[in-house]
C-alpha cells in the first residue's frame, strides 16, 4: 500500500505543469513577429507596454491578464499570460468603436 503527503503531491503536480522558461520564450518570440505584420510597430508605446509584462513573464514567470490600449491602431488588447504549459499566451485584439 502507497501513502502519499496531499501537499507535497499538489506541489510536485505543479511543478510538472508549470510552462519552462524555454516555452515562455518560444512562445513570446512567435507572438512579437505577429505585430509587423498587423501594421503595428514594436518599436510603438503599446507593444511597449506588452514587452514589459511579456520580460517579467519571461524571466520570473509572472503571469498576467489585462488589457492593453491599442486605440491608436483602432484596437484593444485582451492579454492572457498563463502559468499552465498545456495553455498559450493568448492576446485578442478587439476592434475599438469610435465614437
Amino acid at each position: 500500500m502507497r501513502f502519499f503527503d496531499v501537499e507535497s503531491f499538489t506541489d510536485c503536480k505543479r511543478m510538472t505543469t508549470e510552462k519552462p522558461k524555454e516555452l515562455r520564450v518560444k512562445e513570446t518570440v512567435e507572438l512579437l513577429k505577429k505585430f509587423p505584420t498587423l501594421g503595428i510597430p514594436l518599436d510603438s508605446p503599446e507593444v511597449m507596454e506588452l514587452r514589459q509584462h511579456l520580460n517579467a513573464y519571461i524571466n520570473e514567470g509572472t503571469v498576467w491578464s489585462g488589457t492593453i490600449s491599442f486605440r491608436s491602431y483602432g484596437r484593444m488588447a485582451d492579454v492572457t499570460l498563463p502559468r499552465r504549459a498545456d495553455k498559450p499566451i493568448e492576446v485578442l485584439l478587439r476592434a475599438c468603436r469610435s465614437g
